[in-house]
């Protein structure tokens, strides 16, 4: 996940020019700025498409000089966001939430930090996100096929109707991918604590067992003839 694995050479290279200082303005790609929850990954993966590779940048500047670099250095094209440059165009439908199915808008759906405000309204403010496809083909219909509809599982219905659908590789996204590592994070976070805890429990059952020992041991001193006669008198 750190060496971006998946994406392409030049969006792999242009991070690793910022940290050079070879290049200035440069935030991050789309999909390394974003949270959302695991139940909404895939949905907000496909909504976001080859946007996810995309390159946010402060300013228009900042993207010429990116393409400039790219450019001199044959390292391939990549697609820049200026922050200041991009206008998104909001959904205005009524009633969406009424509709049997509907979720909600897919910016609405991730967390990042508002100075990115303007760049995930525009990618992701006139795409919504639907408990299925045939929630996504009805509502995408109700309202004309105005926006992008897309469903949980990764099936949508394109602005004009057109749909797109199949099969789709989970474990293979980046959002999926950092997905994966909050879950293991968790996973080993949890099996610490349970290893510590049974290393506390062993420590007290050693301690307990070298008592019963020691007391064995004491016990063996005496001579079991003795200490009945004894009781005897």
């Amino acid at each position: 996940d750190k060496n971006l694995e998946g994406f392409s050479f030049a969006v792999k290279e242009v991070p690793l020019a910022k940290d050079n200082k070879r290049l200035s303005g440069i935030e991050g790609v789309v999909s390394k700025l974003i949270n959302v929850e695991s139940k909404y990954a895939t949905a907000i993966e496909v909504a976001l498409g080859a946007a996810a590779s995309n390159i946010i940048v402060g300013k228009d500047a900042d993207a010429k000089r990116a393409i400039s670099y790219l450019k001199e250095k044959r390292l391939g094209r990549a697609t820049f966001l200026p922050i200041e440059s991009l206008h998104p165009t909001l959904l205005s439908e009524d009633n969406l939430d009424d509709n049997y199915g509907y979720i909600g808008k897919a910016n609405d759906l991730i967390s990042y930090d508002k100075r990115y405000d303007n760049v995930f309204k525009w990618l992701l403010a006139r795409t919504i996100i639907t408990e299925d496809l045939d929630s996504a083909v009805a509502i995408a219909k109700k309202y004309n096929y105005k926006f992008k509809a897309v469903s949980l599982d990764g099936q949508v219905v394109n602005p004009g109707g057109s749909l797109t659908g199949g099969s789709v590789n989970k474990s293979s996204g980046a959002l999926s991918r950092k997905d994966d590592i909050e879950k293991l994070k968790q996973k080993a976070e949890k099996l610490t604590k349970e290893a510590d805890d049974k290393g506390e429990a062993l420590k007290s059952a050693t301690t307990a067992l070298a008592e019963i020992d020691a007391n064995i041991l004491n016990i063996s001193k005496f001579n079991p003839k003795s200490i009945l006669t004894q009781t005897q008198c």
